[in-house]
């Protein structure tokens, strides 16, 4: 026994066909050649339908509709498209069909068209585009969808998906999403004037171009605080020297031999002072030389979208060790 939703598509692929001619154009209005020679696609792809050999009937459809756009071949090729599995194209053309279902029509057809494309959204995702300017290209995974305001909501298969629009005199606007099977989702695209500080791409740039400089900065000021304290570590060194060589005249060891006289105890903090301060010269020219490396290779290979908040850098420095603090968000 058949399922009940196909013998329903036979029944509507042969209603639909009758009343076609009832809803067309006067025909001054349109091509008869063109009109006719859909109509015999219809005819052609009904006889396949009967046999429910939809995958031969769902082409003849498909070229009619590229003739004639009409609620009734909408509607047979959307039926013949659920029937092999093609969800997504069942639910453009379904639609299209009940939005385009003349208020004369049979109760029966119509039920039949909700039916089937209820069976077929549930499968897809849906998309309510809106862009901020009409007449635009609209775009989803760099496939052209028509221009602004589309007609009704656009159906992708489940999944992420580019969603873009681009009209002269305005920069890109785009947006990225994750669209699960079953969903309804609204995009709102916002185009920005060419030449205007606002808008991601910009605002992109200008995060990067922040970083590199702040970087650039803060490898710089590593440079100047090792060469600082480089200078007052050779200056504790020299004073460290003059004192050991004092103690040495007075017979004392350089390591003072346990000695705890004032002149010991003042060799002992020069040379302890010079330890601390050559150790902050050294990992302050380590530091910069980190914070320098990581600002080229960011340069070069970071991903545009990434943005900068402010940073802030801070030395830390101790006898046995030392470097440089920086917080910040990327």
């Amino acid at each position: 026994m058949k399922p009940a939703s196909v013998l329903l598509c036979l029944s509507l692929v042969g209603g639909l066909s009758r009343t076609a001619n009832a809803q067309q154009p006067p025909a001054a209005e349109i091509d008869r050649a063109t009109s006719d020679r859909a109509d015999d696609l219809v005819k052609r792809g009904n006889v396949f339908g009967k046999l429910d050999r939809w995958a031969e009937a769902e082409p003849l459809f498909r070229e009619a509709w590229t003739l004639k756009h009409s609620y009734d071949i909408a509607g047979n090729l959307g039926i013949a498209e659920a029937a092999i599995g093609k969800n997504r194209d069942a639910a453009e053309h379904l639609s299209f069909a009940l939005r385009s279902f003349p208020a004369n029509g049979k109760a029966e057809h119509r039920k039949l068209l909700e039916l089937t494309f209820g069976q077929a959204r549930a499968q897809v995702a849906a998309l309510a585009i809106t862009v901020s300017v009409e007449r635009a290209e609209v775009l989803v995974d760099g496939r052209n969808v028509g221009l602004a305001p589309l007609e009704g909501p656009l159906f992708v298969e489940p999944g992420a998906h580019a969603v873009a629009a681009m009209l002269a005199g305005y920069k890109r606007a785009q947006a990225r999403l994750d669209a699960p099977k079953g969903s309804s989702q609204d995009v709102a695209l916002v185009f920005v004037p060419e030449g205007s500080p606002g808008g991601e791409e910009q605002g992109s740039l200008g995060a990067r171009k922040a970083v590199v400089i702040t970087g650039g900065a803060l490898g710089g000021a590593g440079v100047v605080m090792g060469a600082v304290f480089a200078v007052l570590a050779n200056a504790k060194a020299s004073d460290a020297a003059t004192k050991d060589a004092a103690l040495v005249k007075i017979g004392a060891s350089a390591s003072c031999g346990g000695t705890l006289s004032a002149n010991c105890q003042a060799l002992l903090t020069a040379l302890r002072d010079q330890a601390t301060l050559g150790n902050a010269a050294a990992w302050s020219f380590i530091g910069a030389g980190v914070v320098g490396a990581g600002t080229v290779v960011y340069a070069l290979v970071a991903p545009r979208a990434v943005k900068a908040s402010a940073m802030r850098v801070a030395p830390l420095v101790a006898a046995d060790g030392g470097g440089i603090v920086v917080r910040g968000t990327w």
